[in-house]
């Protein structure tokens, strides 16, 4: 379900189902699970930074580190915010 949620908010991973928006949490919680998510499928790795970087305004990178930092994911989340950095120059 999280790949059709990161789908719902413009990540582009294929075969995801439609979702009624209705019953979509908030995007910094699914970016913030995704992250965790990202270290076992590959598809949602290659999507984090492209995704991260052009859609995350920097007040949900703030609500989105705080949620991380409490189930103790900071690191993929500066992993990610620096390849992030690397790939858009």
């Amino acid at each position: 379900m999280l790949c059709a949620w990161l789908s719902f908010y413009g990540a582009a991973l294929y075969g995801s189902a439609r979702v009624d928006p209705s019953t979509v949490p908030d995007v910094e919680t699914v970016l913030a699970d995704s992250l965790k998510l990202s270290r076992q499928k590959a598809v949602v790795a290659r999507r984090c930074p492209s995704h991260s970087g052009n859609r995350a305004s920097s007040s949900t990178w703030i609500a989105c580190a705080a949620r991380l930092s409490a189930r103790g994911q900071t690191r993929v989340l500066g992993f990610f915010l620096d390849l992030t950095a690397k790939l858009s120059g």
